[in-house]
């Protein structure tokens, strides 16, 4: 053995031994970009609502992102955060957390959203198409 093929027998990766959870991460990843799924948790607090009571529920929702003024609060939080982030950053620091911040508050404005849309379709009463009727 030369001692070239010695140094480059060093320097050569070996290729980790890939688990079955590993793989299945993998495809899990490639068919994620392919697909778009609807995930959802087993612990979201929807499911725990009695069908009797979801659309009341839901309604609540619906109340709170039709008050406009709750909604301004929710805009005025995420600009808040967002001068703050900056002006951290005109620094030259980093302001991770800001950003964190600005993400969750918008999460929670788009999440309430989300719940007003599903009683919003929920609450249309089904109504039957009649043929005779005259428009």
């Amino acid at each position: 053995m030369s001692i070239k093929t010695k140094i480059l027998s060093y320097f050569k990766k070996e290729e980790k031994q890939k688990t079955k959870k590993r793989m299945a991460r993998e495809l899990l990843r490639e068919n994620l970009a392919l697909v778009p799924l609807d995930i959802f948790y087993l612990d979201d607090p929807l499911l725990g609502v009695p069908p009797d009571k979801r659309e009341k529920y839901l309604k609540k929702f619906h109340d709170i992102t039709e008050d406009e003024d709750v909604m301004q609060w929710f805009t005025y939080l995420i600009n808040r955060q967002v001068r703050m982030t900056t002006n951290h950053s005109m620094n030259g620091e980093s302001d991770q957390s800001g950003a964190m911040n600005i993400n969750g508050i918008a999460t929670v404005r788009d999440t309430f959203k989300n719940l007003a849309i599903k009683y919003s379709k929920e609450s249309v009463p089904d109504e039957g198409f009649n043929n005779y009727d005259i428009i």
